[in-house]
């Protein structure tokens, strides 16, 4: 048997026990198993603060968001009118743009149309709208016009927009005026 020397035997510890190891490796060990539950919670925190729990589904606050344009959006019966709005010219000209689409099987018209209570000039009236063929005033692609006359109109502001169909029932909306 090996004789330990004598400073190693008066009141030192033996070797393999756990008063073996210094008190600063048994604190670190405490604080690593302490970092690691620490970044365990933060990351199953920010995994759903991240992903947007309570912003998914059919309820979500972004789904809903309907209006993604300066025009206004709205229906009357199959009718659907899309990105209604009026542009000011720097002339002062004014004319009306957006899109009205017949959504149902049947034809019907654009009987009339005036802003803040002045009937408007359509292009033709009664203008069809046949199932499913978009009349677009305004842009590239218009088929149809409105130029609005006898209105005192300015960009930023609301006028009040009233829409007769033939067979659908009238509609009347707040509608944006803008310089483009």
């Amino acid at each position: 048997m090996l004789e330990r020397p004598l400073h190693a035997q008066i009141g030192a510890p033996l070797r393999g026990t756990k008063y073996d190891e210094p008190m600063s490796s048994l604190t670190s060990k405490n604080s690593v198993a302490a970092r690691r539950t620490l970044g365990a919670l933060l990351a199953v925190a920010s995994v759903a603060l991240l992903t947007g729990c309570g912003a998914t589904g059919n309820d979500s606050p972004t789904r809903n968001i309907r209006q993604v344009t300066d025009g206004k959006d709205f229906e009357s019966g199959a009718i659907k009118v899309r990105n209604l709005r009026i542009v000011v010219a720097a002339d002062g000209s004014s004319s009306l743009v957006g899109t009205f689409i017949n959504s149902g099987n049947s034809a019907d018209a654009l009987a009339a149309l005036s802003v803040n209570g002045t009937t408007i000039k359509l292009s033709s009236s009664p203008l069809a709208l046949a199932p499913n063929k978009p009349v677009i005033f305004g842009g590239d692609s218009a088929n149809a016009t409105a130029a609005i006359s006898g209105v005192s109109l300015v960009a930023g502001t609301h006028a009040t927009v009233v829409i007769r169909f033939a067979s659908a029932d009238a509609a009347t909306s707040s509608v944006l005026v803008t310089t483009h």
